[in-house]
């Protein structure tokens, strides 16, 4: 019998890579299949349909599209302001609203239309019909490309566009000038909010590799850390919640990461093109959304820590600076041109934008960034993820090993940066908030993985400590899941609250308070023909008012206790939810309280 041929220690060495590669194919493969699923599970959520029209207009026929639009009129355009500012606000509040700040909102037919054409149209996210409202002002034919809203990009804005008319050549959407059509078929309307969310979804899986790539160069090339890392990231809580939303931040975060992966690669390898696309990157990032600048720093950071002559170095920072610069102006064209032009316009859009959040570093803000990171994370990341951090900055400063300096502080500094910026504007925020801390969001679960992997890598109990963190991200993220889940069928959670608004509605001309104009995320359709909808301040007190509605409805972000003796006194209440467990950040399943008055 002949002997095996002896094998040589590189062939053995081959024969191991090539097997690790394998392993790391069918991993990531699996894992993305994964993130697809997840991500797409419940991407029909809150769509606008006919459904709403028996609980709007009760036993009186349904207003056709002609109706509406008769009666409502056009949606004003003005060249000189933002396409999110409202065009027909409530002014003059103190005229409009009697003794105690309440204001009738459905009094006229006119009144009546533009709160259907809402529930036609809009969905159960509040600010995804901005993108629309956005590109529907655009006159291409006219060379009018000017998105007018500048907080999202021109990264964001052409290519949901662009994806539309893709839609509409291949009759997957039905692309017409004529809005009657869509208040006619809201489903056909609803559809371009599919397609605008599948876009996020491709970016959200391309966020999955990016997170197991960088998790596998700062724990020095395992593959458990790595798809435990993906894992986590795929069923965060923030990444669920954003995955399912028509929005850039999540785009933005991932093209973060990416900037950093290349930044990464330039650092090891001193080799100018991975400079340069880290440059592109970054400035693409910026052109996605604009609170995605933090990841500019990784530009000087990469600079300072390349093995290279100054003078190669200070040659490869202008034309990286540089590129990042065309980059962003080169998808938000009309910022710059605006700059020259139309300030006026850009001060409209980022005025409304500004206008939401308060500038401030206080404790409360403190406390309540903390709060959503932990939302948006979970708080097992938020303790372990900021102990590794300050744990890899330690490690960094005394020059442990020379990839973990660069790539700890490349990934470090932008996430800090960015959760300053999280922080100055988070005081008083609600849960939605959340989502603009979704990449210091990442990157503590990053840095919790990463920090464990390398603290427990010589115990035999490792890999359970690494499935513990998985779970972490799973438990609260099914839940967010659970809610997309629930809203993409019929009965919905909004259809669920109105047919408990309407059983609580004394009679025909029963009256229903409301702290939001009516649109489908923040207030359930009631009967707008049957009774006066009640538009009320944020500080009402109903024991002072003896006309209080006898209906209240309102939103929470999370089950809440009895209300103020004020309310008791004069409601009983009940909390009408359609999905167990608190989801605060989603809109999705979102819990209603509503108040109804007690039977003497």
């Amino acid at each position: 019998m002949p002997e095996p041929l002896p094998v040589s220690g590189e062939s053995l060495r081959v024969r191991s890579v090539r097997r690790r590669r394998s392993h790391d194919r069918t991993a990531i493969t699996l894992l993305l299949l994964l993130a697809i699923a997840v991500f797409t599970g419940g991407i029909t959520w809150g769509l606008p349909s006919r459904e709403t029209d028996r609980f709007l207009f009760g036993s009186r026929p349904s207003w056709s599209g002609q109706e509406i639009l008769s009666l409502a009129g056009e949606r004003r355009s003005d060249a000189n302001v933002g396409a999110d500012v409202d065009r027909d606000p409530l002014t003059d509040r103190d005229r409009l609203a009697d003794p105690f700040g309440k204001i009738p909102l459905n009094g006229t037919d006119r009144q009546r239309a533009e709160i259907v054409r809402r529930y036609r149209l809009f969905t159960y996210q509040p600010d995804e019909m901005v993108t629309l409202m956005s590109l529907a002002q655009m006159r291409p034919g006219q060379g009018d490309w000017d998105p007018r809203l500048y907080q999202y990009g021109g990264l964001w804005i052409y290519p949901v566009g662009g994806l539309l008319r893709l839609g509409s050549a291949v009759r997957l959407v039905q692309l017409t000038p004529d809005l009657t059509y869509y208040l006619d078929h809201p489903a056909a309307f609803g559809r371009f909010y599919v397609a605008a969310r599948l876009y996020v979804v491709a970016w959200a899986v391309v966020g999955a590799w990016a997170v197991f790539a960088l998790t596998r160069r700062l724990t020095g090339g395992s593959i458990l850390a790595p798809c435990i890392a993906c894992f986590c990231y795929v069923m965060m809580p923030g990444v669920v919640n954003m995955s399912h939303e028509a929005k850039p931040h999540l785009p933005g975060a991932v093209l973060m990461l990416l900037s950093i992966l290349a930044a990464v690669r330039y650092v090891r390898t001193a080799e100018h093109v991975w400079w340069l696309l880290a440059a592109v990157l970054a400035g693409l990032s910026v052109g996605m959304v604009l609170t995605a600048w933090p990841v500019l720093a990784v530009l000087p950071l990469a600079i300072l820590l390349v093995r290279q002559e100054w003078r190669s170095r200070l040659h490869a920072g202008a034309w990286g600076v540089g590129l990042a610069v065309v980059a962003y102006f080169a998808t938000n064209p009309y910022v710059l041109i605006h700059l020259f032009d139309n300030r006026g316009l850009l001060a409209s859009n980022l005025g409304n934008t500004r206008r939401m959040f308060q500038f401030g570093l206080s404790g409360d803000a403190v406390i309540n960034a903390v709060r959503l990171l932990a939302e948006a994370a979970s708080p097992t990341f938020v303790v372990l993820g900021g102990l590794a951090m300050c744990a890899l900055i330690v490690a960094a400063l005394l020059r442990r090993t020379w990839a973990t300096r660069h790539a700890g502080w490349l990934v470090i500094a932008p996430a800090l940066l960015a959760a300053a910026q999280f922080t100055v504007f988070a005081g008083g925020q609600p849960a939605e908030y959340a989502r603009f801390g979704i990449f210091p969001a990442i990157v503590l679960m990053m840095a919790a993985v990463v920090g464990s992997s390398l603290v427990f890598q010589r115990f035999e109990w490792r890999p359970e400590i690494l499935v513990a963190l998985g779970l972490a991200a799973a438990i609260p993220g099914s839940r967010y899941y659970a809610g997309f889940v629930s809203d993409a069928s019929q009965p919905t959670s909004r259809t669920l609250v109105a047919a408990r608004v309407a059983a609580h509605r004394p009679n025909a001309d029963g009256t229903v308070g409301v702290f939001a104009e009516p649109a489908p995320y923040a207030v359930p359709p009631v009967n707008l023909f049957s009774g006066p909808v009640l538009l009320l301040p944020a500080d009402y007190d109903p024991a002072a008012d003896p006309d209080a509605p006898d209906v209240v409805v309102r939103t929470v972000d999370r089950p809440e206790s009895p209300p103020a003796d004020a309310w008791a006194s004069r409601y009983a209440w009940e909390l009408v939810e359609s999905v167990d467990g608190a989801a605060p950040m989603q809109w999705a399943a979102k819990p209603f309280m509503v108040f109804y008055r007690r039977t003497e």
